[in-house]
């Protein structure tokens, strides 16, 4: 997309808008397109450690035979007819009925022994007795008691050969396929293909079964050592993501971890590759929380374990159209399809470039005031379009105009980064000009990576207002909108020159909102000017659009956990209160900043600037001033709450 921009004595100069986009999100763990990867990870693991295999595989069976014998057996009537066509289920099936059976008699033999040595008992006693007690003969069913009984009904399997035949078949599997990486005969690829099936049709039963299943078994520990889910989440995000969803050799996405950061910018995809870096975000973590899909299901979705703090990093999309098709690669993918999640803390925000023919540029003043302008006066409106989970979040604030700031000093000078710093100031909050950074940083349109930190980086603002979800169709029409109010403000400026006469922020705000208004209501704008294409407009407004129709079933759902329902969902501090905690009063009081460490983020076009790392100065004012040992874990909390993801320090 491209903008006009009027230079004086110059003639028109185009802009390019540029993309870079960041999806954060969660992945269910628990489920049928990934289990028998990590069920072989799990042999392939612990194949020197029998004890760890033997309590695993009958805690795996025993979770299994609950899940598909008595009233359970409802639930998964189709899953366990396609269990029961399956090779290496029905050898098992036939191993466990004869181990049952084994077990059965043997209870049965003990509980006859016992009777019998019961009923010897008894007569022995009553030989010792006047003959008027004697007359006694064999033990009956009589003298069978009720502990007898039980003793017949419960009994223990022996599962040795289960457990065998699990070693046997997998040794041979995992030895032909990827100790040797020699190509499988037929015979090994149908033994593998029946391996596959046994085990994610088994995992996705037990999963439908999990929360009515009554188990001596502890079976979220058992599931989780089998699939290894404990001890991957341990790793980094990356590696924890990459060991559990093995994404396959032909897959056209290609991910980069940050130790890759390089490569990842100078890497040139290949076709309809698309390439993504993943990296951890500390602020996306959807344990107890409600879960979502996507927008157009409209409904919550259960789930069991989760893979969090998840964030993807695009590169730069040159057009609205590269974003769907390349978007829809990633999120159409079957295993991002099936196992991708969403919860009220994921987001996707949006960096733009402006760009002339040969680089990122800095924009006009006075198109970035516009922008912001815009953004204020139609803001109430435009998060409307979104879920309710956005409104009053703090990493999404709405812009806040200080009118008692608004004087004659905060006016547009010849500096670019003061400029800046006076529009956040009145739009945003003021602060010492070193927390800038720290906190303004968190509204829906972010403009302080324009500002020259002093480091070489890309420059863009960011608009942070979008939901999590898995539609690439939605996210193109995201951007779309983005872009439309790029344009309507910079619309402004060129059809009223004037404005680029006013030097007072607050005259500037008043003068662009009259030329505004005078153009009818706020929704009508919005709709018919800003929305304009009549395909946006219905995706964004009409009533029978799926789109709408889904968030205003979320809505619903959410609105009835926050408002009337009878549960609240838990909710996090607010920075306004963190922020005046002792602790936090005496980080900003202390005027010590002079070995501060830049910090940086990543984002599609390269580092972001986002703020300075306490030094040992603010460390030492800090524990004195509260009169303890501040651990480095506080210290930590307190740098990801304002600074989200740090991910790289500059020297």
């Amino acid at each position: 997309m491209s903008l006009e921009r009027p230079h004086k004595r110059q003639h028109t100069e185009e802009i390019i808008l540029h993309y870079g986009i960041e999806i954060e999100s969660v992945f269910e763990l628990l489920n049928e397109y990934t289990a028998y990867n990590q069920f072989i990870n799990f042999f392939i693991k612990y194949c020197n450690n029998d004890w760890d295999i033997d309590e695993t595989v009958t805690g795996f069976i025993k979770i299994l035979n609950s899940c598909i014998n008595g009233d359970n057996a409802k639930i998964n009537e189709i899953l366990i007819n396609l269990l029961n066509q399956n090779e290496i289920y029905n050898e098992i099936k036939k191993i466990n009925e004869k181990a049952e059976k084994k077990a059965k008699e043997k209870a049965e033999k003990k509980a006859k022994e016992k009777a019998e040595k019961k009923a010897k008992e008894k007569a022995e006693k009553k030989a010792e007795e006047p003959d008027f007690f004697s007359g006694l003969g064999s033990y009956s069913d009589d003298d069978y008691d009720d502990d007898d009984n039980d003793e017949v009904k419960i009994y223990e399997i022996d599962y040795t050969e289960i457990i065998d035949f699990f070693k046997s078949e997998l040794e041979k599997i995992i030895d032909i396929s990827i100790c040797t990486r020699k190509k499988p005969d037929e015979i090994t690829t149908i033994k593998i293909n029946n391996w596959y099936n046994f085990i994610n049709i088994s995992i996705k039963i037990i999963k439908n079964t999990l929360d009515i299943l009554n188990s001596p078994t502890n079976i979220k520990d058992v599931i989780s050592i089998l699939l290894n889910i404990s001890d991957e989440l341990a790793n980094t995000v990356f590696i924890a993501f990459t060991n559990i969803f093995n994404l396959t050799k032909d897959t056209k996405i290609k991910l980069f971890n940050i130790s890759e950061i390089d490569d990842f910018y100078k890497k040139i995809p290949i076709g309809d590759e698309i390439c993504l870096c993943l990296i951890e975000d500390s602020s996306v973590i959807c344990d107890n929380e409600k879960i979502y899909k996507d927008i157009l299901s409209g409904t919550f979705v259960k789930y069991n374990y989760l893979l969090n703090k998840c964030e993807f990093i695009t590169q730069p999309f040159k057009s609205i159209d590269d974003i769907e098709k390349k978007l829809s690669i990633f999120f159409n993918d079957t295993i991002f399809s099936n196992t991708l999640l969403n919860c009220k803390k994921t987001s996707q925000h949006v960096h733009i470039s402006f760009n002339n023919i040969s680089e990122i540029i800095r924009p006009d003043i006075y198109l970035i005031l516009s922008i912001i302008c815009v953004c204020h006066y139609f803001q109430d409106e435009i998060f409307k379009l979104f879920l309710i989970t956005r409104t009053n979040n703090i990493y999404c604030k709405k812009l806040n105009y200080n009118d008692e700031l608004a004087d004659y000093i905060y006016r547009i000078y010849e500096d670019y980064d003061k400029n800046i710093i006076n529009i956040s100031s009145i739009f945003y909050e003021k602060h010492e000009d070193h927390f800038y950074y720290h906190f303004n940083r968190y509204y829906w349109i972010n403009i302080l990576n324009l500002i020259n930190s002093g480091n070489p980086k890309p420059y863009t603002i960011e608009f942070r207002l979008k939901h999590g979800s898995t539609d690439s169709k939605e996210l193109a029409n995201v951007c779309k909108l983005y872009e439309n109010i790029i344009t309507y403000a910079n619309k402004l400026l060129r059809d009223n020159e004037t404005l680029k006469t006013i030097k007072i922020i607050k005259d500037f705000k008043t003068n662009i909102e009259e030329i505004i208004s005078s153009q009818g209501a706020k929704a009508e704008i919005l709709k018919n000017i800003i929305l304009k294409d009549d395909e946006l407009k219905y995706y964004f407004t009409n009533p029978n659009s799926d789109y709408v129709k889904g968030l205003n079933n979320l809505n619903k759902l959410f609105s009835k956990l926050t408002v009337g329902g009878k549960k609240k969902l838990p909710s996090s501090k607010s920075s306004k209160s963190i922020r005046s905690s002792k602790s936090i009063r005496s980080i900003r009081s202390s005027r010590s900043i002079r070995n501060k460490k830049p910090l940086y983020k990543m984002n599609s076009f390269g580092y972001e600037f986002i703020g300075y790392e306490l030094d040992d100065y603010i460390k030492k004012d800090l524990k004195k001033n509260n009169n303890k040992y501040i651990k480095r874990e506080e210290i930590r909390q307190y740098l990801q709450l304002y600074n989200n993801l740090i991910i790289y320090k500059g020297k």
